[in-house]
């Protein structure tokens, strides 16, 4: 897997400006995927729940859909309190970005099915990604 393959997948990507928090955002990315096993290619298989039987929306989907809404809730906030809204845009589109990424360790594949994994009934998503994510160095905040 190539880097630039799953920055064209999440374009998303991009939006965060600093270069040294980008370059991490997508190593926890890459380091989440190693670690469930995941290939760029799975990626769109992927459902975005396994709460909803026949859940059509994949992870990726999901997850760019978030950094969008993100984005612009953040132009929206701009506008409409300008100067009063001390926001970091960058945390906020990695957050937005990552916020779901555990799933790629809570999740396997198991005869072309999306399940459970071992590691995901021990721990949910939340605690896998953030786990990830400190292991890159991204800031708590």
């Amino acid at each position: 897997m190539s880097r630039q393959e799953l920055v064209k997948m999440i374009p998303e990507f991009n939006l965060i400006k600093d270069e040294d928090l980008r370059g991490k955002a997508v190593t926890v990315f890459e380091e989440a995927m190693e670690e469930g096993g995941w290939t760029v290619t799975d990626l769109e298989d992927i459902p975005f729940t396994l709460l909803l039987e026949g859940c059509d929306i994949s992870l990726i989907a999901h997850t760019r859909a978030i950094a969008k809404i993100s984005n612009y809730a953040a132009d929206l906030f701009e506008e409409l309190y300008p100067g009063r809204l001390k926001l970091n845009r960058d945390y906020l589109i990695a957050g937005a970005i990552l916020h779901d990424v555990g799933k790629l360790v809570e999740y396997r594949k198991e005869g072309g099915k999306v399940i459970k994994s071992q590691n995901g009934i021990l721990h949910r998503h939340p605690f896998t990604g953030a786990a990830i994510a400190r292991e890159a160095g991204l800031p708590s905040e």
